[in-house]
C-alpha cells in the first residue's frame, strides 16, 4: 500500500453534515502496477482491526488486515477462512446487511 488521501481534518461531532470526499487507497500489486481504492471502512473485529476497500471500477469490496505503524498504515492478508468470516460479518453487520 502506498498512501491516503483526502483526510479532511475536521472535527465530525461539529461538522455532521460536512460533504467529504472518499478517502482513496493505493495498493500496489505484484506486478508493481498500482490498483486505486476508495476506503469504505476501517473496523475491529475479533480483536483485530480490518480495512475495507473498493477497487476503482469494482463492486466487490476487498477485506485486509490493518495497523497503523511508524511508517504509516500497513495492510495484510486475511490469512484463514476463519478470520474471514469473522472479518467479513463485522464489515456487514457495520453497514447493515443482513
Amino acid at each position: 500500500m502506498k498512501n491516503f488521501m483526502n483526510d479532511c481534518g475536521c472535527n465530525h461531532e461539529s461538522h455532521k453534515h460536512h460533504d467529504h470526499q472518499q478517502k482513496k487507497i493505493y495498493l500496489t500489486l505484484m506486478d508493481n502496477t498500482q490498483l486505486e481504492c476508495d476506503v469504505l471502512n476501517i473496523f475491529e473485529a475479533g480483536g483485530k482491526n480490518y480495512i475495507a476497500v473498493l477497487p476503482k471500477d469494482s463492486e466487490s469490496a476487498l477485506l485486509y488486515g490493518f495497523e497503523e505503524g511508524n511508517e504509516g498504515p500497513q495492510l495484510s492478508n486475511i490469512e484463514t477462512d476463519e478470520e474471514y468470516e469473522t472479518a467479513s460479518k463485522a464489515f456487514l453487520e457495520l453497514n447493515n446487511h443482513p
